[in-house]
């Protein structure tokens, strides 16, 4: 497999067809990261001191709370939550049957729209969808009974035991990481081949196991393409939070408050174009793998795409 030609392929597709984008927004919401920054100081910054009984309103407005209504609010927003996090998951699921699907036809040589894809997508999707929780759950089961007997070793030895398991702990890294590789094989699988679970399952294995060398240089150019984008993704955080915390250092309420604004600004306009990299970023990395897949099964792409 010659690893230049498939991400140029997979570059090539991801910009031609822009339509992707939507479905690779969505994919992202199936798998996400997330950073924060906090700052403090002491002395000439902000400083804001509450004591109690200096606000006696609010002091009133806490009493006269019921403990119940709290824990019912509490509950709300938990299933709430939990709510969020099935609907993220199934918008996932939508965006990676898309874009394996799409992929796949563009490969072919055939012109792929948004709507052309979304309808696939609702082809595959619960193939995709079920393809996820069985895999995702055995990783679960074995993970759990992996530390459920390494603490009751470890109990039962004073704590040696822990020595022996830190080295399987720092090999869980990789594996788990080779595993994710292994769904998504099996998820493109499913799709370019028309197989069912089991077929499925077993044809992944094969293809991972006869092109592991591929496979791994594969994961590796996509890490560290990806930790470079994450490191240039930095640079316009850090103009975001610049005014905030210049305000802030420079010290007084109007100061601190008009930078703390300008950050707000920034972070608004910059939120939506994140999300729309990230489903560029997704689009390409599925259709990398996918490009990949049909590459190791001897499927050769199209010399035009339409």
């Amino acid at each position: 497999m010659d690893i230049a030609e498939v991400l140029r392929r997979a570059w090539q597709i991801t910009w031609r067809f822009k339509g992707l984008w939507v479905l690779g927004i969505l994919a992202g919401c199936g798998g996400g990261g997330g950073g924060g920054g906090s700052s403090s100081g002491s002395g000439s910054g902000l400083r804001f001191e509450f004591g109690e009984g200096e606000f006696p309103p609010l002091d009133r407005f806490f009493d006269r709370i019921d403990p119940e209504l709290v824990g019912l609010v509490g509950v709300a927003l938990a299933c709430l939550a939990i709510i969020l996090v099935i609907v993220f998951f199934l918008a996932g699921v939508l965006g990676q049957s898309g874009l394996i699907s799409g992929f796949d036809l563009a490969d072919e040589g055939h012109a792929v729209t948004l709507s052309v894809a979304f309808q696939r997508s609702l082809h595959y999707f619960w193939k995709i969808l079920g393809a996820q929780v069985l895999l995702w759950l055995l990783a679960a089961a074995v993970l759990a009974a992996i530390f459920i007997t390494g603490g009751i070793l470890t109990l039962g030895t004073f704590g040696l035991a822990l020595l022996c398991l830190l080295p399987l702990v720092c090999l869980l890294i990789p594996a788990l990481l080779l595993f994710g590789v292994y769904v998504m094989i099996t998820q493109v699988a499913l799709v370019v081949e028309e197989l069912d679970f089991g077929a499925a399952f077993s044809r992944s294995w094969q293809v991972m196991r006869d092109n592991l060398g591929n496979v791994i240089l594969l994961g590796i150019a996509l890490v560290v393409g990806g930790a470079v984008i994450g490191i240039l993704l930095f640079v316009p955080f850090l103009a975001v939070a610049a005014p905030a915390l210049a305000g802030i250092a420079l010290g007084g309420e109007r100061a601190a408050a008009g930078g703390i604004a300008l950050s707000i600004l920034g972070a608004v306009v910059l939120f939506p174009l994140l999300i729309l990299l990230n489903g560029v970023i997704q689009t390409f990395v599925t259709g990398t793998w996918t490009i990949a897949y049909r590459r190791m099964v001897g499927k050769s792409g199209a010399a035009e795409i339409t």
